[in-house]
């Protein structure tokens, strides 16, 4: 069995027929699964013994994902807030880790807390206590880009057009008030502010050109550019056939194409070339052969743009701390 086989019964919910098939399968992916399985079962210390018996492998391949699991794991064994984190203690000594797990070290005790509080309310949907505003605004004030789109597709389902939003739209407001110098974080929160429509004017620097630029203005802009996006994303769904490819693909994709602020693209043909560009850079990262992108028969390709879109990928990929070239 190939690990998309064992994905596909989790996605159908046939957990026992995952932990049967799991080992058989190389990929280390398989092992998340399996505990997971366990997890999703209720079976809580099987979940537990089958993640301390590959918890090499695991945070090895996975850093971030097995310190997550594992709190999962322990919070439904009802461990409180001091035991948890005297379990997690020898993670803070483990060498080379990226910014990302970094991150998620310092705010370890408040990553728990909502944990458990969650377990506390198990009768509301997951999602619904586990941000309180201060621990949100950290997150929109993060440098980790994953950390902010958590916080804003929080915000969005939560409070959608309450009034509360405002708050946080405030909030974005002070922290690019705040900062001149654009990266990814700076791109993700000022496409927020488009969406909203505000009609204040930021000063930043990207790539030594300065831009004052009002998101109300790009509005209609970004508007006609996400039917581009949508053209593109439908590429990947229409001909990608390894699952693998195709979510790597689309997370770099939406990425950079939040990084394209303030220019998006405006006709097919940047369209094709942004893909083209994508798609390359995804295949490079995976160490896949670069002829797998010609089954997308796309014609007139300007290679020049192609390797410019690339150099921005390459700038996405590297501060976009779990996802690097």
């Amino acid at each position: 069995m190939e690990f998309k086989d064992l994905l596909e019964l989790y996605k159908q919910g046939k957990y026992l027929e995952v932990i049967q098939n799991a080992d058989g399968v190389s990929d280390f992916n398989a092992k998340f699964l399996k505990v997971r399985s366990y997890y999703a079962l209720d079976r809580f210390v099987e979940a537990l013994n089958e993640y301390k018996n590959n918890e090499e492998i695991l945070t090895k391949s996975n850093f971030a994902e097995s310190i997550r699991l594992y709190v999962d794991i322990l919070v439904k064994l009802n461990y409180d807030l001091p035991q948890i984190l005297i379990q997690l203690g020898p993670y803070y000594d483990y060498p080379n880790l990226n910014l990302e797990v970094k991150d998620l070290l310092l705010n370890l005790e408040q990553y728990v807390r909502g944990r458990i509080k969650l377990e506390e309310n198990s009768d509301v949907e997951p999602g619904d206590i586990l941000y309180d505003d201060e621990t949100l605004f950290g997150l929109l004030e993060s440098k980790n880009p994953t950390d902010i789109f958590d916080a804003l597709s929080y915000i969005r389902s939560m409070f959608g057009a309450d009034d509360r939003i405002v708050i946080f739209v405030d909030k974005i407001r002070e922290i690019l008030k705040s900062r001149t110098v654009f990266d990814l974080t700076y791109a993700i929160l000022f496409n927020q502010l488009v969406l909203v429509g505000d009609g204040d004017y930021y000063l930043f620097n990207k790539n030594g050109h300065y831009y004052n630029v009002s998101p109300l203005s790009l509005s209609h802009k970004l508007e006609e550019s996400n039917k581009y996006l949508d053209k593109c994303l439908a590429l990947l769904e229409k001909y990608e056939r390894d699952i693998v490819i195709k979510e790597c693909a689309t997370r770099l994709l939406l990425m950079g194409y939040v990084y394209l602020t303030p220019e998006f693209l405006d006709n097919i043909s940047s369209a094709n070339e942004f893909f083209y560009a994508s798609y390359l850079t995804t295949l490079k990262l995976l160490h896949k052969e670069s002829s797998e992108i010609e089954k997308f028969n796309i014609k007139k390709i300007n290679l020049n743009k192609v390797k410019i879109y690339e150099e921005v990928l390459k700038t996405v990929s590297r501060e976009w701390n779990s996802f690097k070239i």
